[in-house]
């Protein structure tokens, strides 16, 4: 439901909607993905870290959102040691994660708030996530 109130263009009953739904199922690795992915977006950087770590601690390298969860953390708040979370997590990943199930196209306003280096630093991770580029190619240099 919360996704579909986000679709409709109503973000804060999208909100409420993954609060609720968390009272219940706090372990969600997906609602509280969506919800940090929503929180992102709204620009509501707390929420968004928060529900980042939360969900990190339900990951593991065999699951895709173990690299996506640092990715939207660096983005709410894009710092050097974030960025390299992000790397880690990459190359942490369990080689049968091959694909990464996420629509980065609901990230575009906080993509929009990124400096210019940040910005390209994220579009060539999401090439990476969305199986455009290889790691190979786009890992940032040192």
């Amino acid at each position: 439901m919360a996704i579909s109130l986000w679709i409709q263009g109503l973000p804060d009953d999208a909100a409420t909607a993954f609060v609720e739904h968390l009272k219940y199922h706090p372990k969600d690795t997906i609602t509280l993905a969506n919800d940090a992915s929503l929180a992102l977006m709204q620009g509501n950087t707390e929420r968004c870290l928060n529900r980042v770590e939360a969900a990190l601690t339900l990951t593991s390298p065999q699951d895709g959102l173990f690299a996506i969860l640092p990715f939207l953390a660096w983005v709410a708040s894009p710092t050097a040691q974030r960025l390299q979370s992000v790397i880690v997590a990459i190359e942490q990943l369990d080689p049968l994660v091959t694909t990464f199930e996420w629509d980065f196209s609901y990230n575009i306003p906080a993509l929009e708030r990124l400096t210019e280096k940040d910005r390209a630093t994220a579009d060539a991770l999401i090439a990476f996530f969305e199986g455009k580029s290889s790691w190979e190619t786009i890992k940032p240099s040192d």
